[in-house]
């Protein structure tokens, strides 16, 4: 009890409110990181540059530039997602200098009024936009200022209660949005943006509780959504959530906050009484009338929210039959985002006190702007998609939706292929769990859908460590805005001899074992890293997460004896120590040009550093880390030795295959750290039990790495073998190599004989299809050109442009829709291996940043895909091989998610008969990813 009444308080020194509150928002705009993102536009356009320079500043030495070239149009919209809640007042104001070569520029406010009910913009007033002052004086420096917001916010409501036929409540209003809509017509426009003011805040400690709507009704669970912040029983919040299927069940314990449930039975949670949090994900009635859906859906409401520990109602971003629908027309896509906007609008009238989650990826730009929450990820684990682009992959997802709307990233807890055994291990939990901190998500939600009754026990005690390490982050990531990200030139790493470099070495070397380095002294691997700090009034909370190539698949050491980084605007007098279930660990800081360098010895995977200058909150902090060391200890000797068991039994699978002096070394050197840690844990040295069973976690994961290097084929990529994407697969891999080999060289013939792409109707009358999902004013196309191909002949051309000769803008290209292009259905005769060969091209890169270029077949499906972005402009081979079973039937797919064109050329599948075990079921539909 202690320990929770000091780490209450030690939440509100964070928030700020030990002093009076500061009333007056400034931004310099001094730091290296830009503050304004890309918001939507109705006219075409291309960022030129963007970043933040000393050539202009207004005041100070920095400002931030934004230079486009832009087409026809009206608007061309960037938002600033770090404004806090600014109360609309007499007196309020919000003020910014910019200065461009043209005239046009123009801000805007968006006012939350909080009493009014949420809904589409036709029906509601909860957003109002008012419109601020245009840019006039090109070339000179000009403040753009709303001098008396509550005069500005009437003089709209006067527009707004007009149109709607009633009044509107705008108390407790606020702004919540800053936006400036640079178009300023057609050609070059050059921004300059600094010294943004606003005032006055919404104080923190305000008792006027921002309700969605409605009379609030008492009730023993206050769980509320106030801006970017999520509140519980008034104090911010970061949910830890089990995503798990039926009434929950029993699960061994988790360290969560709460659970998720799917399609919950609302008998069995009808008298479930006060305890975790419950958020039920409802499935959503089938179409139909209003009256009936929403009878329906209310039904539902009305058995559960009267339970105590309901905080929040959670619904798909997609209802039936929409979500299954592989190729939904535009009609369709209305009809479902439709669908969801009553649904939601039912539930915000039944129950108007709890907030409503959207769950779903796709249609984000439409459906986030009807819920208060949004639940967004996928599963990288096992896949061809990159565990180091997850943080930049869920950025994205935030930008898309509504500015503002809290976040919850998706941590998955085993492989996303059903047909792959195992699960997750504690390194891509943990990293993963990093990665949605590094994207400024609001909270944590780990799927345990898929979980089978044997692998519980293992992945609690990984999500419960896991879960120990966030909990001591809560404070200082709740109460903060956005996260800022480090600079990656910065980061410096030393003594990372045990981690594998791609491009100094492709395999390790005997003298690992005897302890020496082969890395140089001192390695720059920024871009490696998922960074990002959290500010608060009394603190600031660095995280770091080193995500390496293949981290989805085995991860590799990601530790090394130092690491050293510059954080930004932090106090000279500034303390500084590492967060873990360990313990907190001081850290030697020193005073450098540009800010503050701090140093963390024996760096592994992930690390979280706070720096303050008040000492009650290292005491508070340290209090709370002790009160969690036993249970760290415990579950990290527990992971290192059943990790340890795990390898040693894979490896014995693995016949014939005579064990390097690497990995023999390197378990043995783990089998001792875990002897070691066992004797510090019986004399009660719990920091340096944690740290010995650390090591030899450390050194199992990297003889798992070393393994899984030397069995990967010449010219391999993530994806073009599905038996490379798990470390249980790898006896698999070794059966498949061997076979491979003894086949020797094979001339079976080429299944796609159309793949010469000669004959231009072969590929209609063979059975080529095509899909097209694309964002509205794109168009896709396939067919045969001359005069590009490798050696002679035609090449096939994939084609994603704008519509006319102007096109709309792809900042809203969410990633997940695209083009995608089907081949014929291939039948395996035998059981065996089809090897996929096809020489790829793509001229120039696409857009936007995280477009990609995918290769996949519909047994496997998207997540063993072959990922290709354009290294060269040349002409790239792409092999695929694929373990099939006898009559297996599938299609090639070549996706192009983004912006622009790719060929491709001597395409062929050729199949191998060997005795190799099939993983996965044949089918001719386009494989569903979860």
């Amino acid at each position: 009890m202690a320990f929770c009444l000091r780490w209450t308080v030690a939440a509100i020194l964070l928030c700020g409110q030990s002093a009076p509150p500061d009333i007056h928002y400034r931004d310099d705009f001094e730091t290296p990181r830009v503050a304004w993102v890309q918001g939507t536009a109705d006219a075409p356009f291309t960022v030129q540059q963007h970043d933040r320079t000393d050539e202009r500043a207004h005041r100070g030495l920095r400002c931030e530039r934004i230079v486009l070239l832009s087409g026809r149009g009206t608007q061309i919209l960037y938002h600033y997602p770090k404004l806090p809640r600014i109360a609309v007042t007499e007196g309020g104001f919000v003020r910014i200098w910019i200065k461009s070569n043209r005239q046009g520029p123009q801000l805007l406010l968006r006012v939350t009024l909080p009493h009014e009910p949420p809904g589409a913009a036709d029906e509601s007033a909860r957003l109002v936009v008012i419109p601020g002052p245009v840019y006039e004086r090109a070339g000179k420096w000009q403040l753009l200022e709303v001098a008396d917001t509550k005069q500005a916010l009437d003089r709209q409501l006067r527009l707004v209660r007009a149109h709607l036929g009633r009044d509107v409540d705008a108390r407790d209003a606020y702004i919540d949005s800053l936006t400036l809509n640079l178009y300023a017509g057609q050609g070059l426009v050059e921004v300059y943006i600094d010294d943004l003011e606003a005032s006055p805040r919404v104080a923190d400690d305000s008792t006027a509780e921002i309700r969605l709507g409605g009379v609030q009704t008492p009730r023993a669970v206050r769980f509320e959504v106030a801006g970017e912040q999520i509140r519980f029983q008034g104090v911010p919040r970061l949910p830890k959530l089990a995503f798990v299927r039926g009434s929950g069940g029993p699960f061994p314990s988790l360290g969560v906050d709460g659970v998720m449930l799917v399609d919950p039975d609302p008998v069995q949670l009808a008298g479930r009484g006060s305890g975790p949090w419950l958020l039920p994900l409802l499935r959503l009635p089938e179409p139909g009338p209003d009256a009936v859906v929403e009878a329906n859906l209310r039904a539902s409401v009305r058995t559960l929210k009267d339970t105590p520990s309901l905080v929040a109602w959670g619904v798909p971003a997609i209802a039936p039959p929409w979500r299954a629908q592989r190729q939904p027309k535009p009609q369709q896509r209305a009809e479902a985002v439709e669908h969801l906007r009553r649904a939601v609008q039912y539930l915000h009238a039944e129950d108007p006190d709890r907030p409503v989650l959207l769950a779903g990826n796709q249609s984000l730009y439409e459906v986030s702007r009807f819920g208060e929450l949004l639940l967004a990820g996928r599963n990288p684990i096992g896949t061809s998609f990159p565990m180091g682009d997850y943080a930049e992959w869920l950025e994205a997802r935030r930008m898309i939706a509504r500015p503002g709307l809290p976040l919850l990233g998706w941590v998955p807890t085993r492989p996303a292929p059903m047909w792959m055994p195992g699960a997750a291990t504690y390194e891509q939990i943990r990293l993963a769990a990093y990665a949605c901190l590094a994207a400024g998500c609001r909270g944590v939600v780990y799927d345990l859908s898929d979980v089978s009754e044997d692998q519980r026990q293992w992945i609690a005690r990984r999500v419960e460590l896991v879960n120990a390490e966030l909990s001591l982050l809560e404070p200082f990531i709740a109460a903060a805005g956005p996260p800022e990200r480090l600079k990656a030139e910065s980061i410096r790493v030393a003594g990372a001899g045990e981690r594998e470099l791609e491009a100094e070495r492709e395999r390790l070397r005997s003298s690992l074992a005897a302890g020496r380095s082969l890395a140089r002294s001192e390695l720059e691997l920024g871009d490696e890293f998922d960074t990002a700090v959290y500010r608060t009034p009394r603190a600031v909370l660095v995280l770091l997460a080193w995500t390496g190539a293949g981290a989805e698949a085995v991860p590799a050491q990601l530790a090394c004896r130092e690491l050293r980084f510059v954080v930004e605007g932090v106090p000279e007098t500034a303390l500084a120590w590492q967060m873990n279930a360990a313990g907190a660990e001081p850290l030697p800081r020193r005073r450098v040009a540009g800010g503050m360098e701090v140093t963390v010895r024996e760096f592994d995977t992930a690390c979280a550093i706070v720096l303050s200058t008040d000492p009650r909150i290292f005491h508070m902090a340290r209090a709370r880390a002790d009160a969690l060391r036993r249970v760290g200890c415990e579950r990290m000797i527990e992971i290192a030795q059943e990790r340890l068991q795990r390898c040693q039994r894979v490896l014995t699978m693995m016949s014939g295959r005579s064990q390097s002096a690497d990995v023999v070394a390197l378990l043995a050197r783990a089998e001792a750290a875990a002897r070691i840690a066992q004797q510090h844990q019986s004399r009660g040295a719990l920091s340096e039990a944690f740290r010995a069973a650390s090591r030899a976690l450390r050194a199992v994961r990297l003889a798992e790495r070393t393994v899984w290097q030397e069995l990967r084929p010449p010219g391999y990529r993530p994806g073009s073998n599905p038996l490379l994407q798990s470390f249980t697969l790898l006896p698999r891999q070794q059966e498949l190599m061997q076979a491979l080999r003894a086949a020797g060289t094979y001339n079976s013939a080429n299944l796609l004989p159309e793949g010469a792409f000669e004959d231009k109707d072969a590929l209609a009358s063979r059975g080529w299809t095509q899909r097209v999902d694309l964002p509205r004013g794109l168009s896709a196309r396939a067919y045969l050109v001359d005069g590009q191909a490798a050696r002679s002949g035609r090449v096939l051309r994939l084609l994603v442009e704008p519509q006319g000769s102007e096109g709309p803008p792809v900042v809203v290209f969410d990633g997940e829709t695209g083009f995608t292009l089907y081949t014929g259905q291939i039948t395996a005769p035998d059981a065996g291996v089809l090897v996929v060969s096809v020489l790829v091209k793509l001229p120039r890169p696409l857009r936007p940043a995280l477009a990609e270029f995918v290769i996949y077949d519909t047994l496997y499906g998207e997540e063993c895909a072959v990922r290709v972005r354009p290294s060269t402009r040349g002409w790239q081979r792409v092999v695929l091989y694929r373990p099939v079973g006898r009559n297996a039937r599938l299609k090639l797919a070549f996706g192009l998610r983004g912006v622009g064109e790719v060929l491709l050329d001597e395409l062929s599948v050729r199949f191998v008969p060997l005795q190799v075990p099939q993983l996965a079921t044949g089918t001719t539909e386009p494989a569903q990813t979860r």
